[in-house]
């Protein structure tokens, strides 16, 4: 046998990967927050947002920017147990506004 292409490698390291990451009980970042914040307010925040670091999350009430503000930690930490290391950003948007 001659040395590994470097195709072969990749392949071997993807799957390493997939033997040790844990299957993820959420299909999106939107289930995430659903789960943590509660099913009751998915009418009250939209998400605007996703990059490489962050998810921007719009929030339609004071009350629910508080929310989002004490469930932070515990949405960024779960984001991260699922394989998606995110930062939280958050924007007070009222219902009503005019979108230019």
């Amino acid at each position: 046998m001659g040395e590994l292409k470097p195709i072969q490698i990749a392949l071997q390291r993807i799957e390493s990967w997939l033997e040790i990451r844990p299957s993820s009980e959420y299909e999106s970042i939107s289930e995430v927050l659903k789960d943590i914040v509660g099913s009751q307010f998915t009418s009250s925040f939209a998400i605007e947002k996703v990059t490489d670091e962050s998810v921007e999350v719009s929030v339609f009430s004071v009350q629910t920017l508080t929310l989002f503000r004490m469930k932070r930690s515990q949405i960024e930490n779960r984001l991260a147990q699922e394989g998606t290391p995110l930062k939280l950003k958050l924007r007070l948007k009222a219902n009503n506004a005019v979108q230019g």
